[in-house]
């Protein structure tokens, strides 16, 4: 009985320390990739490097090390000796103390560090429980599920991700000098894989020593026989969670260079977040890159934040035909807030958008983390290869933040869709926005003029300017009457300006909807464009440019 009891009991052991060393070897890898993920932090935010250090990786790695010292055979005798409670022993304490990490991680900010802590946590407390108990069922009832759920997230960290914004950006909005650099408001010298929002893909993301994104180097002055395009705008122009070679910048450069079949075009891709830092990074930085012709991209939110930074007592102001910073700044207006009570009146009493439970008070629950591994790119690709259909959610723009907020109305600026410019009724908050902006482009064609350069519009559409069924579920969760909106108003309004002001504008809504790959267009869930969006754009943009150059 004794030699059977010992044979039982190695046996135990052999299998519990298998799922051990599987269970650190998963951990461990993720270790690794929490590390990876924290250093991209730190070029742009030290701040953030060190907080991810100390709240995400430290309590992992902690996990591993009582992981590893519970595999010595000393560490198993040393528990049986410490005289355990009966209270350690009993199951029912496991589930509670299960339980109580599950709430406990709930109060974790970032709902990805909570699921992480979550998991890895609970793979501690069932080895310490089969270790404490003598019990294998723990760890054969739970190997599997905990094991694949590590599995996933470690796939979907590779390569390492994180917000491209705090990785990518160097310069915030700031007030004091510098605002920006030569290439923009990125990171200089980055080369780095980021995982896109649409694939699992790694997506690479290179930046020069000036803080382009280029690999190439430019000096500021010009060679004689080069053609220079400058690239300004916001996530739109410079290729959100996209490929280094598949954005607008190398895909214009690409189409214009085989049209004009030369080698010596250049375009230069600066991140400037919108018109407002445009103007003042053309100014400072652009001009003398001598550019023969300026682009400037724009999207859906540009005109609120033009008016955010260079509309009244912000942080810009225009001097003698200048942007200049405004010395007597102090607080920033949110345009949101001050046009609060400007609202469109929603047919329906209650609203049928979809709540942001992301923005609720539940929104950093682990639970919700744990639903969340439906929307991970490599649950996605897996239903993409399975031809399993996609869960029809709806875009970031058409969610609801708070539903009691909107049973008065729904707000005509808001971030974005910014609702207010589509609709017929002209309002005063729309009328002031585009006075800001319309005054920043009449300084970008003066700028250009002065430095020998074309100045170019680029007008970039939201979904549903270009899907039909888009706009058709906007106006039923919000309620809206179609009769008392025009798509095509904003654009318009922007066209008639620029002719008035004999600036060049293109339009690329139409070749957008000509396209017919309506689906393609946008990456799920949100509005950025895909990069078969971007080379439609690009496209379009080469042989509108190449009747500039010739």
């Amino acid at each position: 009985m004794n030699l059977s009891g010992q044979k039982n009991r190695s046996v135990k052991r052999l299998i519990e320390n298998i799922v051990l060393w599987f269970f650190i070897f998963l951990i461990g890898a993720l270790v690794i990739l929490m590390y990876m993920k924290a250093r991209l932090f730190l070029p742009a935010s030290p701040s953030i490097y060190k907080e991810y250090i100390f709240t995400a990786l430290i309590p992992v790695l902690m996990v591993e090390y009582v992981l590893i010292f519970l595999t010595f055979p000393k560490t198993h005798d040393l528990i049986q000796k410490c005289g355990i409670s009966t209270l350690f022993r009993r199951h029912y304490f496991y589930f509670i103390l299960i339980i109580l990490f599950i709430i406990g991680t709930s109060f974790i900010p970032n709902p990805d560090v909570a699921l992480i802590h979550l998991i890895s946590g609970i793979a501690l407390i069932v080895c310490v429980w089969s270790n404490l108990t003598e019990n294998i069922k723990p760890i054969l009832m739970s190997w599997f599920p905990i094991s694949l759920l590590l599995l996933l997230i470690i796939i979907n960290m590779i390569p390492p991700q994180g917000n491209w914004g705090r990785i990518t950006h160097l310069y915030s909005f700031r007030t004091k000098k510098p605002i920006m650099g030569d290439g923009g408001r990125l990171v200089p010298d980055l080369n780095i894989y980021l995982r896109g929002l649409d694939k699992a893909i790694p997506r690479r993301f290179v930046t020069n020593s000036k803080g382009f994104r280029n690999r190439a180097e430019f000096s500021r002055q010009k060679s004689k026989d080069h053609i220079r395009i400058l690239n300004l705008g916001d996530s739109f122009s410079i290729g959100y969670h996209l490929d280094q070679s598949t954005f607008l910048g190398p895909l214009l450069k690409n189409k214009l260079s085989s049209l004009l079949k030369s080698d010596n075009l250049e375009v230069l891709n600066a991140e400037i977040s919108d018109p407002a830092y445009g103007l003042y990074y053309l100014q400072k930085f652009g001009v003398h890159y001598e550019p023969d012709i300026v682009l400037l991209g724009l999207c859906g939110n540009d005109f609120v934040q033009a008016y955010s930074f260079a509309g009244p007592d912000q942080r810009f102001h225009i001097v003698d035909g200048e942007l200049k910073l405004n010395q007597e700044y102090h607080n920033f207006v949110n345009p949101i807030i001050k046009f609060k009570e400007y609202k469109y009146k929603a047919n329906n009493h209650r609203l049928q958008g979809t709540e942001n439970q992301h923005q609720s008070k539940t929104s950093f629950i682990t639970l919700y983390s744990l639903k969340g591994f439906q929307y991970l790119s490599i649950i996605r690709d897996l239903k993409e290869t399975l031809n399993i259909p996609a869960i029809n959610n709806p875009r970031h723009y058409e969610i609801i933040n708070s539903e009691e907020n909107f049973n008065d109305g729904i707000p005509l600026i808001d971030g974005f869709p910014n609702i207010g410019f589509y609709l017929k009724n002209t309002t005063k908050p729309i009328e002031e926005m585009y006075k800001t902006s319309f005054e920043l482009f009449q300084l970008f064609k003066k700028t250009c003029d002065e430095s020998n350069a074309e100045f170019v519009l680029v007008y970039f559409p939201t979904p549903f300017e270009v899907i039909p069924s888009e706009w058709e579920s906007l106006c039923k969760n919000w309620g809206l009457n179609p009769a008392d909106f025009d798509l095509k108003k904003h654009s318009n309004r922007i066209s008639y300006f620029a002719e008035s002001n004999d600036i060049i504008f293109i339009d690329t809504t139409e070749k957008l909807i000509a396209s017919h790959t309506n689906e393609a267009l946008f990456i799920p869930l949100n509005a950025h464009f895909t990069e078969q969006t971007h080379q439609i754009i690009a496209n379009q943009l080469a042989e509108e440019l190449l009747l500039l150059l010739q």
